[in-house]
């Protein structure tokens, strides 16, 4: 390690999804602040061989990987190599460490895992760093001493968001071409924690890690914070949108979002969209926020089987509720999209996706977006479906050296074999189904043909035009659509 006054800092993402990714970029703005020289790398944009000739040329003190599950092999194998030629010290973090921790004993390149909130646990280590002090006690890290693992406790969530920097916005442009499949959009959270027990999801497996020492899971920024960050973006580059993430808007207090809609149409004024729970619904909340000038919105269906949604995946939510709400957004024409899941352990997945099929329907959705369960690592759904039957005993580790997509083909064993070829062809038409219902009985056919590439190309060219195209007026040009093939090819080749 260097003895100068000033470190370097790599830090590795495997792919930002055509997206941002705030964890990353909060984490570059803390380092900058610490006055690191800082160094960002997009892992799927480069070949392997060429990113570690670029890191040696730098020779970091530290590389910084933020990971989600199933990016972690990519990354293992990386860091794995950069430890063969390089002394720094890695650490990672992001929701695969967070629920794995457990893997610094079996990877011994990994020097350092960060879990749960990282913001305050990575400040107080890179301070460590530039003071040359010692980091193994600092709350959050799991820390390599030598033979030795030292795992220290995990303290409260961070109450007062307003002391986390804003996202660095710079590590990557946002109106760089190609890089953004929803425009010139810029996305910002405005509070962070979700309450509910969905089994499909890491909310509660995270609520747990916190259930100790934190009095609230849910907590938000203040709006003269938000506006201040989205007045920032709108000096610093080219955009048309804001996407807010939250899990849905409608966990904030109502006070709160009439004074954010108030200050938003005031100062910002320029076209959002949000995500919304339907148990939470409330028209004057929609009409406020709709007047403040959000154009599309986003509810989670999953299931159109009531008694699947909350015998098995825990939603709490009623059919007539989410009926209601696309209803409402209907009624203030705000352009809407729905999330659904498909081949989830019932004995008929067939049987339950054309009733997911239906209630959008019926609930008259603007585009119905389709994935296929992913039953991640210690969820609930993940334990469901291993005590039943429909992956091995051990999870969906026990799979082997595979990368599923919720893009590509269930994972799932099925009581009728045929199921998954048949599931796997249902998922590529479903959004289709919904647009287009007098194709239904058409599509029932096509479903007994063998799985395909022509039928993944459709659904993602579905995909394409009607949750990014259309709705948020990208123009076409020849460009684009090779990017947009270029991007579907590389995809397939990692997930197929």
């Amino acid at each position: 390690m260097r003895e100068d006054s000033v470190q370097k800092i790599v830090f590795i993402v495997d792919s930002i999804y055509g997206i941002e990714r705030l964890g990353p970029q909060i984490l570059v703005a803390i380092a900058k602040e610490e006055n690191f020289i800082v160094y960002f790398y997009q892992a799927d944009l480069i070949s392997e061989d060429k990113l570690i000739w670029q890191i040696k040329e730098i020779n970091p003190d530290i590389i910084a990987y933020s990971v989600m599950t199933f990016e972690h092999k990519t990354l293992h194998s990386l860091n794995k190599r950069l430890k063969s030629e390089l002394d720094f010290i890695s650490i990672f973090g992001g929701p695969h460490y967070t629920f794995n921790p457990e893997e610094i004993y079996t990877h011994q390149h990994i020097d350092i895992i960060c879990v749960g909130e990282g913001e305050r646990a990575f400040r107080s280590f890179l301070q460590c760093m530039k003071d040359h002090e010692d980091y193994s006690k600092i709350s959050n890290l799991i820390v390599r001493c030598g033979n030795l693992v030292k795992e220290n406790p995990v303290v409260s969530l961070i109450d007062d968001l307003d002391e986390v920097p804003f996202a660095d916005r710079k590590v990557f442009l946002m109106d760089e071409k190609g890089r953004h499949h929803l425009g010139r959009t810029s996305i910002v959270m405005i509070g962070r924690g979700c309450p509910f027990k969905c089994t499909y999801c890491f909310n509660a497996k995270y609520n747990e890690i916190y259930r100790e020492n934190s009095h609230r899971i849910v907590r938000w920024r203040s709006v003269g914070n938000v506006i201040t960050e989205m007045k920032k973006i709108k000096s610093e580059s080219t955009i048309d949108y804001f996407s807010v993430v939250d899990d849905a808007i409608n966990l904030l207090p109502k006070d709160y979002i009439y004074e954010f809609c108030g200050q938003y149409k005031k100062e910002i004024s320029i076209p959002f969209s949000a995500q919304f729970r339907a148990n939470l619904i409330d028209e004057d909340i929609i009409k406020a926020l709709h007047e403040a000038g959000m154009q599309w919105a986003n509810c989670g269906i999953e299931t159109g089987d009531e008694f699947v949604a909350n015998s098995i995946l825990k939603r709490r939510i009623t059919n007539e509720q989410l009926v209601n709400t696309f209803r409402i957004l209907n009624k203030y024409s705000i352009k809407n999209f729905s999330q659904n899941i498909i081949g989830l352990p019932v004995e008929d997945p067939i049987g339950n996706a054309f009733k997911t099929i239906a209630l959008n329907i019926k609930a008259k959705v603007g585009y119905a977006h389709f994935t296929i369960l992913l039953p991640f690592p210690k969820t609930p759904i993940e334990k469901y479906c291993t005590e039943h039957g429909y992956l091995p005993y051990g999870g969906i580790k026990q799979l082997g050296d595979i990368t599923p997509s919720v893009f590509t083909k269930t994972i799932l064993k099925f009581p009728r074999s045929k199921d998954r070829e048949r599931l796997t062809n249902l998922h590529k038409f479903c959004g289709i189904a919904v647009r287009f219902p007098l194709l239904i009985p058409m599509i029932k056919l096509l479903i007994e043909l063998p799985p395909n590439r022509f039928f993944q190309y459709v659904y993602f060219l579905f995909y394409a035009y009607y949750r990014s195209i259309a709705p948020y007026k990208i123009k076409l040009s020849p460009s684009l659509i090779f990017r947009g093939f270029k991007q579907v090819l590389s995809y397939l080749r990692r997930h197929d």
